[in-house]
């Protein structure tokens, strides 16, 4: 996702509106407050009662007894080779944002370090979200910065294996997306949410958003079911942009022909591949 400052939006996405991008630096938005304690009486965290601190508000490490039943936690490598793997995101029509992403398995060295990289290609493109699909790659998972500012780190959230649980209401406004480089339409969503997902470390935890951090999340989330922000405007606003998707269509045609770019199989063939060495199935 992209932001720009808008002065006339209204609340609650705190004077932002998602169509086009910005220099940190340009962008000072009233985000809201970010850090929160919360305490944990999981012994397999920190020990009871210990004060954790939480940089999104609502931020919770679920006790033992009120994770997921239904969804495994991922088996945590801690000793794996550090391969080089250089991600780079994805344009439409690459067949990666139609992949419905499966849940990961296991967390290595490997994940960490696309991970390193999903941040820094979100910050050289001055997104403030990137889902794994967007770097063709078939995982649930997606990091993101409400800020867009490299500066904050402190407000990066790794997201593995999400769900939302819970929205509630609704809120306009307009969105882009780092996979449809200068296309942008209204979205409506809902304007809190309480979503569930594992850490790096494969601690499950849950936040309540609201505002701009509950939009980008269920943004990014949309990804890793194959849905494009495209998929949510109205019919209207489809037709205007045809043009422009029917562009990036043709670039990438182009780049096949020029050699520059892998087929429709070739891709297809690695996502697969790629799906099975991290995921159940």
């Amino acid at each position: 996702m992209r932001l720009q400052f808008h002065t006339k939006l209204t609340p609650p996405a705190v004077g932002l509106t998602l169509w086009d991008s910005v220099k940190p630096s340009e962008a000072k938005p009233n985000l809201p407050e970010f850090r929160r304690s919360t305490q944990t009486d999981d012994p397999e965290i920190k020990g009871p009662g210990t004060v954790l601190l939480a940089v999104f508000p609502g931020l919770r490490i679920l006790p033992s007894d009120r994770r997921r039943r239904c969804r495994g936690r991922p088996f945590v490598e801690e000793h794996f080779p550090k391969p080089m793997s250089d991600l780079e995101i994805v344009h439409h029509p690459h067949p990666a944002l139609r992949w419905k992403s499966r849940e990961i398995t296991r967390i290595d060295a490997q994940l960490r370090n696309w991970v390193e990289q999903m941040f820094e290609l979100m910050y050289e493109a001055r997104g403030i979200g990137l889902a794994a699909n967007q770097v063709a790659l078939p995982y649930r998972m997606f990091v993101i910065n409400p800020s867009g500012d490299p500066e904050q780190n402190d407000l990066e959230q790794v997201f593995i294996n999400p769900e939302i649980i819970k929205r509630n209401g609704s809120c306009d406004a307009e969105e882009g997306c780092l996979s449809l480089p200068e296309i942008y339409g209204p979205v409506t969503r809902a304007e809190r949410i309480t979503v569930e997902a594992f850490d790096l470390n494969g601690t499950q935890f849950s936040m309540d958003l609201t505002g701009l951090p509950a939009r980008v999340v269920q943004h990014e989330n949309d990804h890793l079911d194959g849905v494009l922000f495209i998929d949510r405007v109205s019919e209207g606003e489809i037709r205007s942009l045809k043009p422009l998707l029917e562009d990036l269509e043709a670039q990438l045609e182009h780049r096949r022909r020029q050699g520059q770019a892998p087929s429709e199989e070739q891709m297809l063939a690695t996502l697969k591949q790629l799906q099975q060495e991290r995921t159940a199935g």
